[in-house]
This record gives structure tokens, C-alpha cells and sequence, in this order.
């Protein structure tokens, strides 16, 4: 979704400061402070299913990361997955 906000000069400008504070584009500064600040929303069958609310609370998380630390997880989940596959492979088992 795309918003168009109409900021005042100082609003802008404090925007400006916490985005620089936090290392990230303005843009992503918003994201996140939203992100931050709605109600939760629990998906059909997250009440239900302890596991979809556990995927839920992940997403919520992961939309609070910023770039930089979404590239450093993925960074790592890759090579959990290349040593998980190596012991497969070394095992005589498939790859996942």
C-alpha cells in the first residue's frame, strides 16, 4: 500500500532525525513505527492453532527489521541450511 502523508516542516524534520538515528531511510523509519504502534491482528485460526500464532508474532517481528538486519538473517539461514545439507550429503541422505 502506498500512503501520501502531508508532513509539517518540523514533522518532517523529526522524521528526518529518527530515520538518521536509526540508520534507515525515512521510509522504513514509518514502516516501522507503525508497525510499532497498531493493534495486533490476530488471523483466522491463529486463536486456535498456537502454532499460526507463533508464525503471526514472526511476521510482526520480522516487519520491525530493517534491511540490513533482514539480509544478516537470511545471511545466516543460509548457511545453517548449507551445513545442514552437508551432514545430509555426508550421511548418503538428499539434499533439502
Amino acid at each position: 500500500m502506498t500512503l501520501i502523508i502531508d508532513l509539517t516542516p518540523e514533522e518532517e524534520a523529526r522524521l528526518e532525525a529518527a530515520a538518521l538515528q536509526k540508520g534507515v531511510a525515512p521510509q522504513e523509519c514509518v514502516r516501522q513505527l507503525l508497525a510499532a504502534h497498531l493493534p495486533d491482528l490476530i488471523y483466522k485460526g491463529a486463536q486456535e492453532d498456537p502454532t499460526l500464532a507463533l508464525f503471526e508474532k514472526w511476521r510482526q517481528e520480522d516487519a520491525l527489521k530493517s534491511p540490513d538486519e533482514a539480509a544478516d538473517e537470511d545471511r545466516l539461514w543460509e548457511e545453517f541450511e548449507k551445513g545442514i545439507n552437508q551432514t545430509r550429503q555426508s550421511l548418503g541422505m538428499r539434499r533439502l
